[in-house]
């Protein structure tokens, strides 16, 4: 039987968790295939990504920074976006890319249904609230995502700050209105969150102002709070750190009730499912399981 192939793309993913996942479904399920990493160099992607279209038994692969802008440039125009979406019209980063008939690209982002079924899977657990705000800390690709998934779920408000304000613009002025290509026809898909932006340091005083902040939301690299500043945060919110190494994430989860810590790991496996399914044809149920495998791997190579 053919072994079909998949793969994780980006400078430093050597030590990525992808392949783990999907060799845990690959047993799971009894699925004849092989994920890897590939480590490309941005003076060599060009060359790369060309060897990879000869690449035979090749279904698709996951692809990260800084790589997720430029590889709109490699696929095919007749079945470039399977879920373009992006408030204001602008495109979310691809992270997803599969092979279809005739070797034609489809690239996609699965980022955004990882970021909604993480949040599921812990109403599932503590009741359903979505009457309250989110705050997200930053604006990079995993924000983008963040930022439409949240404000296609029901909430009220959906607040951005982020360090270099001038990226952020202004959220607001999209009218809060996301554009989605599926299946080759375009939608306008109107919510009644409202979006604004706003600068890293007037956080605390937010935080200290909102009284019913459902999820505080990082989506950069370090502990924003480590600043000196007082932050009262409600016992009921919750926080979601998508930093995932250490397990412990960026040390922003402290701040918050064990029993409201959202950690990393449970995005990366989410947003995984979809393009398992696409690439094998098989929906993968998140367990408990996989997850007690991966931190023993984050354990392992501390």
């Amino acid at each position: 039987m053919t072994k079909k192939k998949a793969y994780v793309i980006g400078t430093n993913v050597s030590s990525s968790l992808s392949p783990a996942i999907f060799e845990y479904w690959f047993k799971k399920y009894n699925v004849n295939a092989k994920y890897n990493y590939k480590e490309i160099k941005e003076e060599n992607f060009d060359k790369e990504i060309r060897l990879l279209r000869n690449e035979k038994n090749l279904v698709g692969f996951n692809i990260t920074i800084p790589y997720k802008e430029k590889i709109e440039n490699y696929l095919d125009d007749s079945f470039q976006r399977d879920w373009g979406i992006g408030l204001g019209g602008e495109n979310l980063p691809i992270n997803c890319v599969s092979v279809e008939s005739q070797n034609f690209w489809n690239g996609t982002n699965t980022d955004w249904e990882g970021a909604v079924n993480t949040y599921v899977s812990f109403e599932e657990k503590k009741g359903k609230n979505r009457e309250g705000s989110v705050f997200i800390i930053g604006y990079g690709g995993a924000s983008k995502a963040i930022i439409y998934s949240f404000s296609r779920m029901g909430f009220n408000q959906v607040k951005v700050f982020n360090r270099n304000f001038s990226k952020l613009k202004d959220l607001s002025g999209n009218d809060n209105v996301f554009i989605s290509y599926q299946n080759s026809e375009l939608k306008r898909l109107k919510t009644k969150c409202k979006i604004s932006s706003y600068k890293l340091e007037e956080l605390s005083d937010h935080i200290n102002q909102d009284e019913k902040i459902n999820v505080i939301i990082n989506t950069t690299p370090v502990n924003v709070f480590d600043n000196n500043k007082t932050y009262k945060i409600n016992p009921q919110t919750w926080g979601f750190d998508i930093v995932y190494r250490p397990r412990e994430g960026s040390g922003f989860l402290k701040f918050f009730d064990p029993k409201n810590r959202i950690q990393g790991i449970q995005m990366l496996v989410y947003q995984a499912v979809p393009c398992f399914n696409r690439w094998f044809g098989i929906k993968p149920d998140v367990d408990e399981h996989i997850f007690e495998h991966l931190y023993e791997i984050l354990q392992e190579n501390k």
